[in-house]
């Protein structure tokens, strides 16, 4: 009987919401989760890395949420896994890639995190790429929403842009001002 009221005292206080975290546990669990999350994170750098440097489109896709989206500067979404294989293929099909990521912070709380960091990349014209291929040298900044999806972080959106002027028309109306 005593087993029976000190569960139903437990239910109570629970539904009740006595049990809530505070202010403090809350912080500590969160910088717990980041830690870890940064941990799991800077290992898919590694391998986001190393599969643009081979040209593997079809992992950096499945490093995406089945409906991810990666938000390239100047151009539209890319939605799904299909699109994202697509857009980096012809990437990889056009130029040799080398990039290098730097996480400088993630936010975690339970299964969704938000990393933001920097990025160099260096695209070269393969052999046969279009004549007047420019080679590009960039840095940057972006913004990953990751979610844990069965135990492994998988990136949901990702967006990022240059630290370089914009080309063309907006950079010289830029200019005038």
């Amino acid at each position: 009987m005593k087993r029976f009221i000190a569960l139903g005292t437990g239910l109570l206080t629970l539904a009740c919401g006595q049990n809530k975290e505070t202010p403090t546990q809350m912080q500590v669990r969160m910088q717990q989760e980041a830690d870890a999350a940064k941990t799991a994170m800077a290992a898919e750098a590694k391998d986001y890395e190393r599969w643009t440097a081979m040209g593997q489109a079809d992992s950096i896709a499945n490093m995406f949420t089945e409906d991810g989206r990666q938000m390239q500067p100047n151009g539209p979404a890319l939605v799904g896994r299909d699109a994202i294989r697509e857009s980096h293929g012809k990437m990889y099909a056009t130029y040799d890639a080398k990039i290098s990521l730097n996480t400088e912070t993630v936010v975690a709380n339970g299964p969704l995190a938000v990393e933001r960091g920097t990025y160099q990349l260096q695209l070269n014209p393969k052999q046969g790429a279009p004549k007047g291929t420019p080679a590009v040298m960039e840095t940057g900044k972006y913004l990953t929403h990751w979610e844990l999806v069965n135990g492994s972080w998988k990136i949901v959106s990702d967006i990022w842009n240059s630290d370089q002027p914009p080309a063309g028309p907006v950079a010289a109306s830029a200019k005038k001002r």
